[in-house]
């Protein structure tokens, strides 16, 4: 149809349409007014009628940052509807504000408030290291933004049968606009379009202030979909992916892939696409057309962003991603410089968030610990400020952060719902993941985004492959995450949990539960197992070898110690060496060997005491009454050399004060507190000659040292089995002692 063009008078357009040959049933595009506005701003009542029905929109006001088309649905059919068949409006952010947000219907008008970061609450966290008290957080004025405009930064949709890659939008890209209400418009398309989309909100000058990510399923509903998980209701999908466990008997590599969803870096609130497809050879780019090792094929409207990849199958000349590794990352350290501070690198991840963030001088540099490097912070006093990012400082328990990727009412979790969810699985029957019978939720392989190589690799993403998903749980300064590893042959490992391989630059899939969690969940441990299960490093190990083996085999006590383990790797093995033992009792005992920097860098007290929490609260979920060990006196470590040892003259102060935490901790969880220190210490606080292993060794005990050792540990855990009522008061003595794996 033509149409005359308003006076500024009027603003009325009078346009004539031509009557079909056939009413249509619904509103489509072929029956439809397209009205095409240029910048500026309209406020006023649109009226489009026809000899069917009357259309209107009262009282609107449309500010245009650009060109700009509406399209306005009619429903012919439909004799005296007033909006009938046009789009409904739906505001995601009306329970609350987050960084993801879920568009499931087609033709729908979405829109949420732009005018604060993330979640909008308000939070201080407070932690320290060694007894160092640090305090992370944000008020209510740092949460505003004013933004200007409103842009989609990339789009991405799945692979659909005899169509192969499309590049269509999940959102209609001229749709997005930011309006004076301070809320960003968008609509879905008639057709609905799977997939996922980041959005931005931006100033003046084109800088992006903040960005949210629109997870795109038609039809989904989180709330209703979810399972009880312990003490948490848990989704019943990775957060971004476009299926959950309906995909979990598929044969296609391509379908099974629809679970994957999004990647995330640890502390980060925005996502990396999808992988495409199961491959083994995944890693490899350039001889075949998938899968791209950035995942599914991502577009950009924006034309400074685009890469020219129409060479590829999949590809196209509007990418964001690509195998170009240094145009995908941002190397922190050249564009900040050493001595940048935890709020600096933040605030570059909220600039530019799709550009993944490495702490290395270039694209290919491996730091595999943190995209915030500890080597390029200011000072030491930061090396443990990114704990707070994902709003977890003391290892179970987090508040969400305005960083938090999860949707309204959602967050990541902590490392011990993965001990439900995963404690009881089978293996699907694609093989392409794990299924739990228990909470019948299904857990796709994904893999990984390597820490290096700007990200661009997804690795191990296989049939038979690993699950690598993220928790909130800050418990050590390497490895926050965790995730569930099946064997090799695909036979799943049961509940074999590990925090190795995992680390903070890389990139990994997220889990997300409701943020109001129970304080705690009824026992799921039989019960049926030993009397105890000894966690600890080598003095636990060498306890039935060199103290009495009759100790364990007539109390039914089982030894689970393993030498020169810190906290972190017990943590790692927690899950198969104990909790799947069913024990009645869980003694843990470590910190020795992290008070020796045997994982090659400095702990925190703070950190180690978060990896025993992670433990003792997870054995209390699983019913079991636990005591909680003591390290044992030492003064220096024999395995440590001159250097180490001239430049830590502490370490006897370091043990007594790492002791009054861990019975600090014990007492207020009413577990029972082994006091070994006590009994084996002597005047100086070293080691007892008379209980040493050999006169160089003042670090493990000998005969002597275990037989003083037995009673405290014994009378603890008859205490504890003989109430069943109440898990340990404490009281006794003797510890944790830990060390390296020779010995002599």
């Amino acid at each position: 149809p033509t149409a005359a063009t308003p006076t500024e008078a009027d603003q009325t357009v009078t346009v004539t349409l031509s009557a079909p040959a056939s009413v249509p049933a619904e509103a489509t595009p072929d029956n439809s007014v397209y009205a095409v506005m240029i910048p500026g701003s309209y406020t006023g009542t649109l009226v489009v009628t026809t000899d069917r029905a009357t259309y209107t929109w009262s009282d609107q006001t449309l500010d245009v940052q650009r060109s700009y088309v509406r399209r306005i649905g009619l429903n012919l059919a439909s004799e005296n509807a007033v909006r009938d068949g046009e789009p409904k409006l739906v505001d995601l952010s009306a329970n609350g504000t987050a960084n993801t947000y879920v568009a499931n219907s087609a033709n729908t008008i979405y829109k949420f408030k732009a005018t604060v970061k993330g979640n909008g609450v308000a939070r201080t966290y407070s932690w320290s290291a060694d007894d160092s008290p640090i305090s992370k957080g944000y008020t209510d004025a740092d949460l505003v933004i004013a933004p200007t405009q409103a842009a989609l930064i990339w789009h991405n949709t799945t692979e659909r049968e005899g169509s192969g890659w499309l590049a269509e939008s999940p959102v209609e890209i001229s749709s997005v606009t930011l309006q004076p209400d301070g809320y960003i418009y968008f609509q879905t398309p008639a057709t609905f379009i799977p997939g996922n989309v980041l959005l931005a909100a931006l100033d003046d000058t084109g800088n992006i202030l903040w960005s949210w990510n629109i997870w795109c399923v038609e039809g989904y509903d989180y709330e209703a979909e979810a399972r009880t998980v312990g003490r948490y209701r848990m989704m019943d999908r990775n957060l971004g992916a476009m299926a959950g466990d309906e995909v979990m008997a598929s044969t296609d590599p391509i379908e099974a892939a629809l679970a994957i969803g999004n990647y995330y870096q640890w502390g980060r609130k925005d996502p990396f696409p999808a992988a495409t497809e199961y491959n083994n050879e995944s890693n490899n780019i350039g001889t075949t057309a998938r899968p791209m090792q950035w995942g599914l094929p991502t577009h950009t409207p924006i034309a400074e962003l685009q890469k020219d990849c129409s060479s590829e199958t999949w590809g196209s000349s509007d990418m964001i991603f690509s195998y170009d590794y240094a145009s995908n990352a941002i190397p922190l350290s050249t564009e900040l410089g050493t001595g940048y501070s935890i709020e600096e690198a933040v605030e570059m991840s909220v600039k530019y968030p799709y550009k993944w963030m490495s702490s290395g001088t270039d694209h290919s540099s491996l730091s595999p610990y943190l995209w915030m490097s500890r080597n390029d912070l200011k000072d030491d006093s930061e090396k443990t400020d990114w704990h707070y990012l994902w709003g977890c400082v003391d290892g179970r328990d987090n508040l969400k952060t305005i960083y938090d990727p999860c949707p309204p009412g959602w967050k990541v979790p902590t490392v011990d719902v993965y001990a439900y969810a995963l404690g009881e699985v089978s293996s699907s029957a694609n093989n392409y993941g794990v299924y739990s019978s228990a909470y019948d939720l299904y857990f796709p392989y994904a893999g990984q985004r390597t820490a290096a190589f700007g990200g661009s690799k997804i690795s191990e993403l296989k049939k038979d492959g690993t699950i690598f998903i993220a928790s909130a749980s800050a418990t050590n300064p390497s490895n926050p995450l965790r995730g569930n590893k099946s064997a090799t042959d695909g036979t799943p490992a049961g509940n074999s949990i590990t925090q190795s391989n995992s680390y903070v630059s890389a990139a990994y899939q997220v889990r997300c539960v409701k943020e109001d969690v129970a304080a705690n969940s009824a026992p799921i441990g039989k019960q049926g197992g030993p009397a105890a299960v000894l966690m600890g490093n080598s003095i636990t190990e060498q306890w039935p070898i060199r103290g009495r083996a009759a100790f364990f085999t007539e109390n039914d006590y089982i030894c689970a110690g393993i030498s020169g383990q810190t906290s972190m790797t017990m943590v790692n093995r927690f899950w198969t060496d104990v909790l799947a033992l069913d024990p009645e009792c869980v003694v843990i005992t470590a910190g020795t060997n992290d008070i020796a920097d045997n994982l090659g860098y400095h702990t925190t007290l703070e950190d180690i005491l978060s990896n025993v929490k992670v433990m003792a609260e997870l054995a209390v979920d699983y019913g079991a009454k636990v005591i909680i060990g003591s390290v044992a006196p030492a003064r220096e470590f024999w395995w440590k050399d001159a250097t180490w040892t001239a430049a830590h003259p502490n370490v006897a102060d370091r043990i007594i004060r790492f002791n009054e935490m861990l019975k600090a901790y014990a007492e207020s969880r009413g577990f029972g507190y082994a006091d070994y220190h006590s009994v084996l210490k002597d005047d100086e606080n070293n080691l007892k000659l008379e209980y040493s292993y050999s006169s160089t060794d003042r670090v493990h005990p000998n005969a002597a040292g275990y037989a003083v050792m037995e009673p405290v540990l014994k009378s603890l855990i008859d205490a504890a089995l003989a109430n069943p009522d109440k898990v340990n008061t404490g009281g006794s003595s003797i510890g944790n002692l830990d060390k390296w794996d020779q010995w002599e």
